[in-house]
C-alpha cells in the first residue's frame, strides 16, 4: 500500500483461454462495373452473375441465349442482311416460277483458300485454345461448312468445328495442356491440317504448320512442361 492504495509488485500469467474468434470477409464493390454495364446497355443483373463466376485463369463461352439475355448481343442478322450489296437481284416476270437461292448450289472451296491458326493460352490456364481462321478472297465464304481435322506428330487428332457462318468466324478446338506437353517432350511438334467442306465433295486441303514456332506454345511449354 502506499498513500493508502494498492500497487501491483508483479504479474504472472496463469492460463490463456480464447474465447471466440470470427472472420469477416468484406463485400466487393462491383457498382463501378455494374455502372459501366448499364451505361453501355447491357443487362447488369444478368451478366454480373457470369463474370463473378468465371475464375481469372480461366475464359466463359457465352451461349447465345446468354449474349441475348444480357443484351450483349442486341440484333442478330445474316450477311445477306449486313452485305445488301450480295442479295441476288430479284427474279424476272419470266423466272418468277423458279426459286433464286441466295448461295448457288454447288458451291465449291475457294482455289485460293489458305489457313491461319492462332493459340490462345489464359494465363494460369491448362488448356491451349485453337482457332483456325479461313482466309480467302470469296465474300460468300461460309465457315460453318467447314472443318479441320488436326493429326499430331504422335497420332493425336482433334476437330475444329466452325464458330459461326461468317467468313471471319474461326474453327475453335482445344488441346489439353499434358499433351502438348507430352508432343514437346517426343521433339515434334508438327500439326497437319485437312480443311474439308459440306459443299463439295473430292479431297480435302492439307496444310502443315509447326507449332514449336509459336510464341504462346514456346512460352507455355517453358513454364508448364517439365
Amino acid at each position: 500500500m502506499e498513500n493508502g492504495e494498492p500497487v501491483e509488485i508483479s504479474r504472472e500469467l496463469i492460463s490463456e483461454k480464447l474465447l471466440s474468434s470470427t472472420t469477416v470477409q468484406k463485400e466487393v464493390n462491383d457498382a463501378s462495373v455494374r455502372a459501366y454495364f448499364t451505361e453501355m446497355g447491357i443487362d447488369a443483373a444478368a451478366i454480373m452473375p457470369l463474370v463473378t463466376a468465371t475464375p481469372h485463369t480461366d475464359i466463359r463461352w457465352t451461349t447465345p441465349d446468354e449474349r441475348r439475355a444480357t443484351r450483349l448481343v442486341t440484333r442478330v442478322a445474316t450477311g445477306a442482311t449486313l452485305l445488301p450489296a450480295a442479295i441476288p437481284p430479284a427474279p424476272t416476270e419470266a423466272a418468277a416460277t423458279a426459286s433464286v437461292p441466295r448461295i448457288p448450289p454447288g458451291t465449291v472451296v475457294p482455289s485460293d483458300l489458305s489457313t491461319g491458326l492462332t493459340l490462345l493460352v489464359p494465363p494460369g490456364a491448362d488448356t491451349i485454345h485453337m482457332f483456325v481462321q479461313l482466309k480467302s478472297s470469296d465474300a460468300q465464304l461460309h465457315a460453318d461448312r467447314f472443318s479441320a481435322d488436326l493429326q499430331f506428330a504422335n497420332g493425336k487428332r482433334l476437330t475444329a468445328v466452325g464458330t459461326g457462318s461468317g467468313a471471319d468466324d474461326p474453327l475453335y478446338a482445344t488441346l489439353p495442356g499434358d499433351e502438348l506437353c507430352a508432343l514437346r517432350r517426343s521433339g515434334d511438334l508438327m500439326l497437319k491440317m485437312a480443311i474439308d467442306t459440306t459443299a463439295r465433295d473430292g479431297p480435302p486441303q492439307r496444310f502443315s504448320l509447326d507449332l514449336a514456332k509459336s510464341a504462346n506454345v514456346v512460352a507455355f511449354a517453358a513454364k508448364r512442361c517439365k
